[in-house]
């Protein structure tokens, strides 16, 4: 999703007349907590707002995971009250590492997968699979889907939406529960940067849970987790003697990819 920002510059003196800006944000600083005058080694980076040491995995690693999935239906699905809902037994067409071709009850199903890496296909051809797909309409588009075995197993899940979850299904991810990690990255919000990441807690039935922070993946229950994007968003700052706005993002976004690697 591509969004556009603009900026309003509001002189200092006219600050009083205007609304406060939208949301908790704290003192917000452009300062360097890293930033010594003694010429010794700098400290770890603190938040603006508590003090406390930002967590290194706030930052992004040397290979940031970048994994995530599209998925597109021919004849479209139709939708009632801005609601999808999908759920078959599906045929695999298709079968490579970045892509995968469904035939699902007359309706073409293509996913394609963006990987870190290089992967075996997930999947064969003739292969027996069941789609679960639900979207709904919001800020745009928010989409869930999953791909299991015959037996149930999840070999593929994808969230590109507001919730790691779709409303009002239980156990969509299953055997994962996922839900949000909020204020694990209290960095300064400027005008360049008007968003925190957030984490990603997942917790598999049997072999206990894991945190993944934005832009990292982590691994449990033979299911890699890749978080290419969670964050939070502000609509807007004060920074000096300016006011950003930027009203067309969501508040919060995640872009998660689900694939099983192996026990």
């Amino acid at each position: 999703m591509t969004l556009h920002r603009f900026a309003l510059l509001i002189p200092a003196l006219l600050l009083s007349a205007c609304d406060p800006p939208k949301g908790n944000l704290g003192e917000y600083s452009t300062t360097d907590a890293s930033d010594t005058s003694t010429g010794t080694t700098a400290e770890p980076e603190t938040s603006t707002t508590t003090g406390d040491p930002i967590d290194p995995l706030c930052e992004d690693p040397a290979d940031p995971s970048e994994e995530q999935a599209s998925i597109s239906f021919d004849p479209p699905l139709p939708q009632q009250d801005g609601i999808t809902a999908f759920s078959e037994t599906c045929a695999v067409l298709t079968s490579q590492p970045n892509q995968i071709g469904l035939l699902c009850d007359g309706t073409e199903v293509n996913v394609d997968l963006t990987l870190d890496e290089a992967a075996d296909p997930l999947l064969a051809i003739g292969d027996e699979v069941a789609l679960e797909y639900r979207s709904v309409m919001s800020f745009g588009i928010d989409q869930w889907f999953t791909v299991r075995d015959p037996n149930g197993t999840l070999l593929l899940a994808s969230v590109n939406a507001q919730e790691l979850e779709p409303p009002d299904v239980l156990a969509f991810l299953a055997p994962l529960v996922a839900s949000k990690v909020e204020g694990v990255c209290q960095t300064p919000v400027t005008c360049d940067n008007m968003s925190q990441k957030l984490a990603v807690q997942v917790t598999h039935e049997d072999e206990g849970e894991i945190q993944v922070f934005s832009r990292h993946h982590a691994q449990i229950g033979g299911l890699r987790i890749s978080v290419a994007n969670a964050r939070r968003h502000f609509d807007q700052v004060q920074e000096g003697d300016q006011i950003c706005s930027v009203f067309d993002a969501p508040e919060v976004w995640f872009s998660t990819l689900i694939r099983r690697v192996g026990e």
